[in-house]
């Protein structure tokens, strides 16, 4: 999800960070896909999963060359400017003449042209600095695309922090209520645990809570601690296992009524793209995983290794559902559908409380300097309002509105998935590839990468482009339609 990350002092080995990839594709997003799976059919699902996983993995291997090449674009910067700064000492007769002229023409052109054509020394291309999405799309984009990618990834938050302001309140009122998929009737319903209250008013009664829990941080910084990474991801691995065993045993044992298993159905494919792209997300927070590990050679094989687990995941998941439930007992969070044992149960129906609770804060944090560096300007004074109060308002006002209009969590996930999630996932790290080879060929006119993506001919950026394209096509017909 937006907002994981990685302690930058410290450094770890590539098993680790395929650890870290990991838990980070495989969040609350996952929670949809059984629904969505069940609607679409299971071969055309299982087709579905299989390409979305092969793009999402091209994109990422983008990200990591644009971060590589982004270090080169820095080294080169900063050497450029001591030959700079030999210049100027030579004008001012700091240094002999002689002296700086063989730095200026001899020492720094041997040093690019063994940068740029020893593909195996790593000095130019190794990716030391981390190097976050806005700091690359600064690097490479003009001002336009720089405007637009902040817009988008405001979007894009937006859309995270609604899920989340949504889909914590639901869980905790499914507890309270004791009633597995008591949002798809009649909300208006009195709650079975408490008297002379609704379904709907304990949801936003629940909301006014995660609200005053969780977004008085939202105006300070707050950095997430090892431990609380450490805890919420042996949860979430709990969560998933127990919920696959769950669905395993009540198939075994024929709990599950008897029901057909849809094959095809291209209808539901569209609101399918939109959650499946939203679970295989991970592009925006490679910096932070990537630029720690120790040996990088291996990084896109391990790229590959996870997303090879996290589609066998994902499969193993859906699967084991849409044969334990029928496509209309599943709840669009899948967690809702387990009420025995009753501890599990539980368990179950509070794992996205503290799991997106955590990120919560992290993920609006991240929004509000992302819109602060959007608006204000450097090197000018605002006032206290401005500097502390306005952007956290800003932030979490339109996502608690829309988590208060509707607690549909599929439609959110669909919607953020398909369009800003989409964009984050294809069209910014195509573009930051794309413009990050015509940078480096520029400064030094040659162009050999150790991190250069596999999909490296020029076919793939525009064949990612025309299948983001298609895709939000598809999707947004659907919506109309709908």
């Amino acid at each position: 999800m937006a907002g994981s990350s990685s302690n930058d002092d410290s450094h770890y080995s590539w098993q680790v960070a395929f650890i870290y990839i990991f838990n980070l594709v495989v969040g609350a997003g996952a929670l949809a896909l059984p629904k969505a799976f069940a609607q679409t059919g299971l071969i055309l699902g299982l087709i579905a999963i299989f390409v979305l996983a092969i793009m999402s993995y091209c994109t990422s291997t983008f990200m990591i060359e644009a971060m590589s090449i982004a270090n080169a674009a820095l080294k080169l910067k900063k050497l450029e400017k001591n030959n700079d700064q030999v210049d100027r000492r030579s004008v001012d007769g700091d240094s002999k003449d002689d002296e700086v002229m063989i730095t200026k023409a001899e020492t720094t052109p041997l040093l690019i042209n063994s940068y740029a054509g020893d593909e195996d020394s790593g000095d130019l291309y190794e990716i030391s600095k981390k190097v976050e999405m806005g700091q690359l799309a600064q690097l490479f984009f003009n001002k336009a695309g720089l405007i637009l990618y902040y817009i988008v990834i405001a979007l894009y938050l937006y859309g995270d922090l609604a899920i989340y302001a949504a889909a914590v309140p639901k869980s905790m009122t499914t507890a309270v209520c004791g009633g597995v998929g008591i949002f798809d009737g009649d909300v208006s319903d009195a709650c079975k645990n408490v008297n002379n209250i609704s379904i709907i008013d304990m949801y936003r009664i629940m909301l006014v809570v995660f609200i005053a829990t969780l977004c008085p941080f939202v105006f300070f910084n707050l950095a997430k601690t090892k431990v609380l990474q450490m805890v919420t991801t042996v949860f979430r691995w709990l969560a998933f296992i127990v919920m696959i065993v769950l669905a395993l045993i009540r198939v075994g044992k024929g709990e599950s009524k008897q029901h057909t298993v849809k094959l095809f159905n291209f209808s539901s494919l569209p609101n399918f793209f939109g959650v499946a792209v939203y679970s295989f997300m991970c592009q925006h927070s490679l910096p932070s995983i990537i630029t720690p590990v120790i040996n990088k050679k291996r990084i896109n094989l391990v790229l590959l290794m996870d997303f090879l687990l996290v589609t066998g995941f994902y499969v193993l998941l859906v699967i084991t559902a849409i044969f334990a439930f029928a496509e209309s007992a599943l709840a669009d969070l899948y967690t809702l559908n387990f009420n025995s044992p009753i501890y599990l149960k539980y368990f179950l129906e509070l794992f996205p409380v503290f799991t997106l609770s955590t990120n919560f804060p992290i993920i609006a944090i991240t929004l509000r300097e992302n819109l602060k560096t959007l608006f204000l300007k450097e090197n000018q004074h605002y006032g206290l309002f401005v500097r502390r109060f306005l952007f956290p308002l800003v932030t979490i006002i339109p996502p608690i509105i829309i988590a208060f209009i509707t607690t549909n969590v599929e439609m959110l996930v669909a919607v953020t998935g398909s369009y800003g999630g989409s964009i984050i996932q294809y069209v910014v790290p195509v573009m930051l590839v794309f413009y990050g080879r015509i940078h480096i060929r520029r400064a030094i006119g040659s162009y050999v990468n150790k991190h250069r993506s596999p999909f490296r001919q020029r076919s793939w950026i525009f064949f990612v482009v025309f299948w983001y394209v298609l895709c939000v096509i598809f999707v947004t017909v659907d919506h109309i339609r709908n």
